[in-house]
């Protein structure tokens, strides 16, 4: 299968998006989610967030973050997969925001701009789970 520059592009670009995804889930699997959580209480206690809120976030950003750099990768489930990680990014943005740490929402765009390309290139997407069980780009 020969890929036009776009197709190649796309693919390559889904592929190093879903392992950046899945790799942040990883990572912090491997080194123990509970210490990620008790980092994120520490950061986010100058905030008006609960930690109670904090803590819940925390526990499932992880399984989260691991599922939708599976699906992105793949290429399963690929439009609510990116809606997903949109909105994920979405609130890890807003947590941000309320730290004022303006260069990590800087970092923050950058990965939403991504989302959005893949998201709106979809129709270049001609190698993955959903083109292989016939799901078409506009699904």
């Amino acid at each position: 299968m020969r890929l036009r520059d776009a197709e190649l592009a796309y693919l390559l670009l889904r592929i190093y998006v879903g392992v950046n995804l899945l790799m942040h889930g990883a990572a912090r699997l491997l080194s123990g989610t509970g210490a990620f959580v008790e980092g994120l209480v520490r950061a986010f206690a100058p905030t008006p967030l609960p930690e109670p809120l904090i803590r819940a976030f925390g526990v499932v950003l992880t399984p989260l973050e691991l599922l939708l750099g599976a699906l992105v990768l793949l290429g399963a489930w690929l439009r609510p997969a990116l809606v997903s990680a949109m909105l994920l990014m979405t609130a890890l943005t807003f947590g941000t925001c309320l730290r004022q740490d303006w260069t990590t929402v800087g970092i923050q765009l950058v990965y939403a701009l991504a989302y959005f390309v893949l998201l709106v290139r979809r129709s270049d997407d001609v190698f993955s789970v959903d083109r292989l069980r016939g799901s078409p780009a506009a699904d």
